[in-house]
């Protein structure tokens, strides 16, 4: 399994490869959109997410999004926030360490 975040470039690449390989692909921060196709990200976003065979919706629009595209709804998972999750993870010793 190749697991990737976010809509760089190197995700385009990544989930191109890992799809072509035959393994089974992973997007994290699926179905985030501008709505702007002459952003790069846009195009890297939804290409990334219609090959994805597992995809983490951080929130209820992103998965709206993403029924509304088509995507097939097994393969979605609201997984909320990552970001949020990792700075809370570190606050405590951010905190301590400031002390």
């Amino acid at each position: 399994m190749v697991v990737a975040v976010g809509d760089t470039n190197a995700v385009l690449g990544v989930d191109l490869a890992a799809v072509k390989a035959g393994w089974i692909f992973a997007h994290v921060e699926s179905g985030l959109r501008s709505f702007d196709r002459y952003m790069p990200e846009e195009i890297n976003r939804v290409v990334a997410d219609h090959i994805a065979n597992i995809l983490f919706a951080p929130s209820i629009q992103a998965v709206l999004n993403l029924l509304y595209e088509g995507v097939e709804p097994r393969g979605i998972w609201l997984t909320r926030n990552t970001v949020v999750d990792a700075v809370k993870m570190v606050m405590p010793r951010v905190e301590k360490e400031r002390r």
